[in-house]
């Protein structure tokens, strides 16, 4: 039994409880009021550009199943953020932004294995699949995978004073958040991909060592603390930042939560209560 065709407009769609064994090709293809899907209980595949230009698809919910996929089944999903498994039994947090990272940011579709990311027994195994995938994406250079579009026969200062940078962005943009993802949950990491995550991280700081390539730490952290201290903590337990950059990134994060800015001035706090603690035994 095949699912067809999305005619619909709601923002949240249910397929869970229909027994539908494949998603036709192009079923939900460019459809833009839905933002959380959840597929059929009994799905087996999903066809070719199925949920394609999903524009507003944040949540996608699949059975723990191994479900055969498609050609372009995410192309140009680019705000899917979770991917949630409906029985999972691993019992991990943070795996649906890994399955939702694993198709929209390192583009590798062969990572989305419900079956086996869902599972107790073998997502230690798929995980590890995924960090294999993340250091390679993460080591690759930020122009790796780029193509020119030619619009026309004159457009090559185009390629460079737009695509290029554009797409430079995208991937230090993908590269740090993965870092962020994985740092935050980071069930089953090893110290190896640890310290590159971290130093990631550090180096791209306006302090840091490849400073002079980019800053996208500091350009996009903004955007990540607005709400809640953990990716300050994060660049803390990675050496991003000293006592004497706190101010600074009290300044860069004027607009984050009241949480955020007490956790910092704690930190510059107990940091100075240190020093002067030290310096009385100093000659």
């Amino acid at each position: 039994m095949t699912y067809e065709k999305y005619t619909g407009r709601e923002a949240f769609v249910s397929l869970a409880e229909e027994p539908y064994l494949h998603i036709a090709p192009k079923a939900f293809l460019s459809c833009k009021t839905i933002e959380s899907l959840k597929l059929p209980m009994t799905l087996e595949s999903i066809g070719d550009w199925a949920f394609a230009h999903m524009h507003n698809l944040t949540d996608l919910y699949l059975p723990a199943r191994n479900i055969t996929l498609g050609k372009k089944v995410f192309l140009d999903c680019e705000n899917l953020q979770r991917i949630h498994i409906m029985n999972d039994t691993s019992g991990k947090e943070g795996l649906s932004e890994m399955l939702g990272a694993a198709v929209t940011i390192l583009k590798n579709t062969d990572l989305l294995q419900p079956h086996l990311a869902g599972s107790c027994d073998t997502h230690k195994a798929w995980l590890a699949d995924f960090d294999t995938a993340l250091e390679e994406f993460l080591t690759l250079e930020d122009n790796h995978g780029f193509e020119p579009v030619f619009y026309g026969w004159f457009n090559d200062d185009d390629v460079y004073s737009t695509q290029l940078p554009l797409f430079l962005k995208k991937k230090r943009t993908g590269k740090l958040t993965l870092a962020f993802k994985r740092l935050r949950y980071s069930m089953h990491l090893t110290e190896h991909l640890r310290e590159l995550l971290q130093a990631y991280l550090a180096d791209h700081m306006p302090w840091g060592a490849k400073a002079e390539e980019h800053t996208i730490t500091w350009d996009l952290l903004p955007g990540y603390c607005q709400d809640e201290p953990v990716y300050i903590q994060i660049l803390e337990q990675a050496g991003a930042f000293e006592t004497a950059h706190i101010p600074a990134l009290i300044d860069h994060l004027q607009d984050a939560s009241a949480e955020v800015i007490a956790y910092l001035l704690n930190l510059q706090s107990t940091s100075q209560r240190s020093n002067d603690f030290f310096e009385h035994f100093s000659l």
